[in-house]
């Protein structure tokens, strides 16, 4: 797998781990117990307050986020080595640039969009910054393609 094709899987899983975490949350919020459900004192009105967590807990949403969250756990410990090395002092970072290596963390491993990255990093005198920056991170996954990522982690 090409190194953009890679770095856009990472952002694809973040996607998708996100909206597990935004399920969960909104199924959690609208399982818990309600006033209006409460009877006398002492009594819950019949009900199972648990019920909707249970059923949130056993339709496997919370397994399958937790699945996904180590996936993505070990492919940004994996990225993360290959921008900035095995001891934070390398990768592609060291190997070409670090501007490089902090644009690609930025969009792919961070989520950030391509117009708040430019504000932080691009000149002010700059014509295109959101296309300076995608053509910056185009250029070092070419350019990671070329060299290798087991090369960078180990640089």
């Amino acid at each position: 797998m090409a190194a953009l094709e890679w770095f856009e899987s990472i952002q694809a899983l973040r996607g998708q781990v996100a909206g597990l975490d935004n399920a969960i949350e909104e199924a959690y919020a609208s399982a818990g117990p309600k006033g209006q459900q409460m009877g006398s004192i002492g009594g819950n009105g019949g009900g199972d307050s648990f019920a909707g967590i249970d059923r949130i807990v056993d339709s496997g949403m919370v397994a399958e986020r937790d699945s996904l969250k180590a996936r993505l756990d070990h492919m940004l410990e994996r990225a993360t080595e290959v921008l900035y090395g095995k001891s934070g002092r390398g990768g592609l970072a060291k190997a070409k640039c670090s501007v490089d290596a902090d644009i690609l963390c930025c969009h792919y491993l961070q989520g950030m969009g391509w117009a708040d990255i430019a504000r932080e990093i691009v000149r002010k005198d700059t014509s295109s910054p959101s296309h300076w920056c995608r053509m910056r991170a185009r250029r070092a996954c070419a350019y990671i393609d070329r060299v290798g990522m087991d090369w960078l982690v180990e640089s």
